[in-house]
């Protein structure tokens, strides 16, 4: 080893990463030392950033966050190049640790040395990019996502590389899915698995190739999976397998085959299902420490789902034992509520209950995560959109400067109109403080909405968490207690579980509407019949239970809107169609575009709604219906109004109770 070099030491650390951790940190340990001795700080630098990639690898961010810090302070001293590869990865490190304000900070900080770089640095802006893409996703903010997943993939465009044209693909792919525009998704899947084709096709050895394609054709079956169309999923991951395994790749092919074992659960064919999940088992060992715990969580949920309930603890406790060594606390707080719900189904009541208590307490500190989360997402989102205004506002000072210096010629110029001129200013001067007036008004007041859909979504999102806690405890109040209580107080509890579970639902939609009300309108041009199709995979379980039928053509016009509002649009009013009747739903949607306007029209053959009723329909929590009569919270309509007047458009309704009703909404084309 003595006479080894630098870089040959850290690659046999490289080589145990995965594997043999403690191995790995020991070479690198003696590449450290030797680059101390040799006095290179640019060695040093390689060798603290190749500890943080052993630290990542395994899943030990805080460690990795140090190794990383201790290279950015090496490099202090270093090119801007080394700077801005260092900044990139604690960015990246950040984010997955949760410090949502770290990690959006570091990404300015790449921008900054890669735009001012000489020549500009495309490869790490488009780095910063994606990883703000990264960023915007993890805080549930997918129209920024995208678009900053959009300008990475310009840029990768404008340099033809491949690589992270794929990646691109796959991640917008990915958070369309969030989204569930599964539509959008999959358009894009099918590019990054088309372009992974071709590059393996030009490179048929190139193990980087060979992997890109594994992961894009396996990203492709989670899609499909989500769709509901399984068959052609598992063609995808059976796909992915192959090459895994003909790579060798132990851990991706461990993945992959609970990926596989998911499919097939989900199906209810447990057979197949646990053949893939004791494969996986057999890998055990090549997982990382949190997919190893999620696997035995996985099968012990596919024990409990076939009543096999010892088995199914057994795998719980796994589960647990792996998740509380590593502090998981997601998978703590779900591997508990599942031993309550085993110890519960088999009468052991006293050991229900604590579990039961151990989720509940877990419940706080990842609801504290997820309002962190929140926070962080509407931080980042104000700071990204302050980044914007203030290069607006410097191209704008440059242009008012370019403007002034043309005055003053013209003045000089036309000095004999000064008199015109002077009056001329005077109004112009009066015309721009109204008009500065007028501005810091409605500046005021989208201030004002902001705080107040930020108010309503906080105040929403924190009753949640309560909420959900009172369920459990009624539940099971219900099912220790149940046969010991009075006929009445068994009413009255019935009449408590229908009140959580209505708040719980308002708050749902109210968490919507804060959303709705915050969002911007967008002008992509979308094709309403694709975002049907997505409606009609996320009403599945509604449309088949009720045997509903959703009818329109394959020629709807075009329309120039954010797709979410479509999809929020239709899917609010089709919902409602298949809601509120008292027979097999049919519901027809029709378009045109008549004197500039794109005019849609919903109609079904519900209930009905009362001319009295009118001026009720779209205000916010409104009911038409007794109570408890049909579910619902009075909200969707309200959302709806709301988007469509985001477009300068409007929405109205003709409706006879009892035969049905049409909605009709007439947006302008905008030059689609």
């Amino acid at each position: 080893m003595q006479n080894k070099n630098v870089l040959e030491i850290l690659s046999y650390a490289n080589q145990y990463s995965y594997s043999d951790m403690p191995v790995a940190l020991i070479y690198a340990d003696v590449a450290l030392e030797k680059a101390r001795k040799r006095g290179s700080a640019e060695e040093v630098f390689s060798v603290q950033r190749d500890i943080g990639f052993i630290y990542e690898d395994n899943a030990i961010l805080d460690k990795a966050i140090e190794a990383y810090e201790s290279a950015a302070k090496t490099a202090t001293g270093l090119h801007d190049t080394l700077k801005t590869t260092i900044f990139n990865d604690l960015a990246i490190v950040s984010r997955k640790i949760g410090n949502f304000k770290a990690s959006y900070s570091y990404y300015e900080r790449v921008l900054e040395l890669a735009e001012k770089a000489t020549p500009v640095d495309y490869f790490m802006l488009a780095g910063a990019y994606h990883g703000l893409g990264h960023l915007h996703r993890e805080v549930g903010i997918y129209d920024k996502a995208i678009s900053y997943y959009l300008k990475s993939l310009d840029i990768s465009t404008h340099l033809k590389e491949t690589v992270d044209l794929i990646v691109s693909h796959i991640d917008i792919a990915d958070t369309y899915a969030k989204a569930k525009e599964l539509n959008k998704a999959l358009e894009h899947i099918d590019i990054a698995y088309r372009l992974a084709n071709q590059q393996r096709a030009q490179k048929p050895d190139d193990l980087e190739a060979k992997a890109q394609l594994a992961s894009a054709t396996n990203r492709f079956g989670e899609i499909l999976d989500l769709r509901g169309q399984y068959d052609k999923a598992l063609q995808k991951y059976e796909e992915a397998l192959t090459i895994y395994r003909g790579m060798n790749y132990k851990a991706y092919i461990a993945r992959t085959l609970m990926l596989i074992a998911e499919a097939y659960q989900q199906q209810k064919k447990y057979d197949q299902s646990e053949n893939f999940f004791k494969q996986c088992l057999q890998y055990e060992t090549q997982f990382i420490n949190v997919d190893q715990a999620e696997l035995h969580y996985k099968l012990g949920t596919l024990y409990r789902e076939q009543k096999r309930l010892s088995e199914a603890e057994r795998e719980f406790l796994k589960g647990l034992e792996l998740a509380n060594k590593y502090d998981y606390k997601e998978i703590i707080q779900k591997a508990n509520y599942q031993m309550f719900l085993v110890r519960f189904e088999k009468n052991d009541r006293e050991s229900a209950l604590k579990y039961l208590n151990l989720a509940n307490a877990l419940n706080d500190s990842i609801f504290s995560i997820e309002k962190a989360r929140s926070v962080a997402g509407l931080e980042i989102k104000f700071n990204s959109e302050k980044r914007e205004n203030e290069l607006n506002s410097l191209k704008a000072r440059e242009n008012r400067l370019f403007l002034i210096l043309s005055i003053g010629v013209f003045l000089m110029i036309v000095l004999f109109l000064s008199y015109t001129i002077q009056l001329r200013g005077r109004n112009y001067r009066s015309l721009k403080l109204k008009n500065e007036e007028i501005q810091n008004q409605y500046k005021r007041l989208e201030e004002s909405n902001e705080i107040l859909s930020q108010f309503a979504y906080v105040v929403a999102h924190d009753l949640k968490e309560p909420l959900r806690s009172i369920g459990s405890y009624i539940g099971l109040i219900q099912m220790k207690h149940g046969k010991d209580l009075p006929d009445s107080a068994k009413e009255y509890m019935q009449f408590v579980n229908a009140g959580v579970k209505r708040m719980y639902s308002l708050l749902t939609d109210l968490l919507d509407f804060s959303q709705v009300v915050s969002q911007q309108p967008g002008a992509e041009v979308i094709r309403p019949e694709e975002v049907l199709e997505d409606v009609k995979a996320n009403l599945h379980n509604a449309i088949q239970s009720k045997n509903a039928q959703i009818e329109y053509s394959d020629n709807l016009p075009s329309i120039r809107m954010n797709r979410l509002h479509l999809l929020q649009l239709f899917q609010n009013l089709i919902g409602n169609a298949l809601k509120f009747t008292t027979q097999v739903p049919i519901v027809r949607i029709e378009g045109k575009e008549d004197n500039g306007q794109i005019i849609l029209t919903i109609a079904d053959n519900g209930i009905g709604i009362k001319k009295d009723f009118s001026n009720k329909v779209f205000v916010l929590f409104q009911q038409l219906n007794k109570k408890g009569q049909f579910e619902g919270t009075g909200i969707g309509l309200t959302i709806c109004k709301n988007i469509v007047e985001k477009y300068n458009g409007r929405i109205w309704f003709d409706s006879e109770e009892n035969m049905g009703t049409k909605f009709y909404i007439s947006i302008p084309a905008q030059g689609v």
